[in-house]
């Protein structure tokens, strides 16, 4: 049995420091200490490498070794920046049984119990408005041009009552500047941050139109066919949202409308809820009566998501999450440190590209 073996079966990436990586016993269970280093460089400079620490604890038998849990240091994101810092928390780790009971979970990434809120939809359709509404803040820049004012993706946590929820704001689908593939890679870093799955999609529509297909072929291709079981559509920009009777009205119209039309549009509204919000601009005149529709719409976003049971998560999706966190975490700091002058300099197509190819071959073919 051997350190490589056992880094594998965590699905430990990078180069494995086996020098400074150990196995030992504690309180009757198996553990390896394992020091791994991430390198990003390019054809000129070479920086200094980062560290992460694993805690593996395992068990060994006639089909190999079993990985029981695993425990990442100095936390889920961030990363030793000397070797002999590493070297010197590892050893304590090792002797420190409170770090030792601290490995507990199956895989490193379930230590984020976060509930994700993801929102799909055309360029346009309000998905920032919504993360806006859904989070009560204002950090999502809001536009209702044509031009998608979300290039990656972005996040925002909030916590309602004891559940802690975070909404992923998507790049728009029809957002002619980005390829199916870029699109792809940028869903890729969205399921990276969703570690806990997703609690649910929340497809976003303003105003039923052709493009909008486009958003359950993608959601279809990526996730596949279950993925629908956790989708919501959200109407927006719906000023009677408050009356049911008109709800109901705009959902048969709909459905009638598609059935004989567009069978597979028809099939996927089918098969999800639909709910209806108005969420307007809060700048204008009508401001308080703005305000007040938001507050009525956050508050039945939030009551069917109670509703909602389980998280959808795909094959293999823990197991690419923990593969790929550190590259991801390396990007992570490059951008928090790109304003200070400290950079973390790499190919970045060369990475999205090796993202690309580790989520298609361990999760779908989606390109």
């Amino acid at each position: 049995m051997s350190l490589k073996e056992i880094a594998e079966a965590a699905n430990i990436a990078g180069k494995i420091k086996k020098k400074y990586s150990s196995l030992f016993s504690a309180e009757e269970k198996e553990y390896a200490i394992i020091i791994n280093k991430t390198l990003i460089k390019n054809h000129f400079v070479r920086l200094d490498s980062l560290y992460a620490i694993r805690l593996v604890n395992y068990e060994k038998d006639d089909k190999g070794i079993q990985v029981k849990a695993v425990k990442r240091f100095p936390n889920l994101t961030d990363f030793y920046l000397k070797k002999s810092e590493a070297i010197k928390e590892a050893k304590k780790i090792k002797e420190d049984p409170e770090s030792i009971r601290q490995c507990v979970y199956e895989y490193e990434t379930y230590e984020d119990t976060v509930e994700n809120i993801l929102l799909i939809g055309i360029t346009g359709a309000g998905k920032s408005t919504l993360a806006n509404t859904i989070s009560n803040t204002n950090r999502f820049q809001e536009s209702e041009g044509s031009v998608s004012q979300t290039k990656t993706f972005q996040t925002e946590n909030f916590n309602v009552g004891e559940i802690n929820y975070r909404v992923v704001d998507t790049v728009g689908f029809a957002d002619t500047g980005l390829s199916y593939k870029e699109i792809t890679y940028r869903l890729a870093e969205a399921i990276h941050i969703m570690k806990n799955g997703i609690k649910q999609v929340y497809v976003v529509i303003g105003g039923f139109a052709n493009e909008d297909i486009k958003t359950f072929e993608y959601a279809e291709a990526i996730f596949g066919k279950d993925i629908f079981k956790y989708t919501t559509i959200v109407r927006t920009r719906f000023e009677d949202f408050e009356n049911e009777d008109r709800c109901e009205e705009d959902r048969n119209k709909l459905k009638k409308e598609n059935e004989i039309k567009n069978a597979k549009f028809f099939h996927w509204i089918n098969s999800c809820k639909i709910i209806y919000i108005n969420t307007p601009p809060v700048g204008e005149k009508r401001s308080e009566e703005n305000m007040r529709d938001r507050e009525k719409s956050r508050e039945k976003l939030l009551n069917h998501l109670k509703s909602c049971k389980g998280s959808f998560k795909l094959n293999n999706w823990d197991k690419v999450c923990v593969k790929i966190n550190d590259h991801m975490n390396v990007i992570r700091l490059n951008k928090l440190n790109e304003k200070t002058g400290y950079k973390l300099i790499n190919e970045l197509m060369e990475l999205q590209n090796k993202l690309v190819r580790k989520f298609n071959n361990e999760c779908r073919s989606v390109i």
